[in-house]
């Protein structure tokens, strides 16, 4: 099983300081972005494993964004391929600002579906296992996460 928790769209730092140049990013998870990966061939970490739609040397905030999205949504459909449930966490993302829907949408493709619960707006479908929490909601919705777990059986 596999929480994700976040406060919003995946980002990568692009910088536009000169010293910075040949790295074209701030250090973070993936590295750097402007050096190529080791055994990647030509490409930085980043961009591996990415659709063609991917600019492999577009060194933009957009284009990282791009490729992180694609990354995330790979990640969530081998984990749930693989019988890992996952759960996601939104942290008072608004429906009404693209970005926050851009990334509100993504977290809900990334989640599984609920083994027991229904959608409340279609009541024949599992309702997905996604929550917006609030500082007014969180409590509440970390008991439904409780719940969903409690609800886990070991199948041998």
């Amino acid at each position: 099983m596999v929480i994700v928790l976040t406060d919003g769209a995946n980002t990568y730092s692009a910088v536009s300081d000169g010293g910075y140049a040949n790295n074209r990013s701030t250090y973070a998870a993936y590295g750097y972005t402007g050096l190529t990966y080791p055994g990647s061939g030509s490409v930085t970490r980043l961009f591996m494993n990415t659709s063609t739609d991917i600019g492999k040397t577009t060194y933009t905030g957009a284009n990282y964004t791009a490729a992180l999205d694609e990354q995330m949504q790979t990640l969530c459909g081998n984990a749930k391929k693989s019988n890992v449930l996952v759960m996601t966490v939104a942290l008072d993302l608004s429906t009404t600002d693209a970005g926050d829907k851009k990334a509100l949408d993504a977290l809900k493709a990334c989640s599984s579906d609920s083994r027991f619960r229904k959608d409340p707006t279609d009541p024949t479908k599992p309702a997905k296992l996604f929550w917006n929490a609030t500082g007014a909601t969180l409590s509440d919705n970390f008991k439904e996460i409780a719940n969903e777990l409690s609800n886990l059986r070991i199948v041998g």
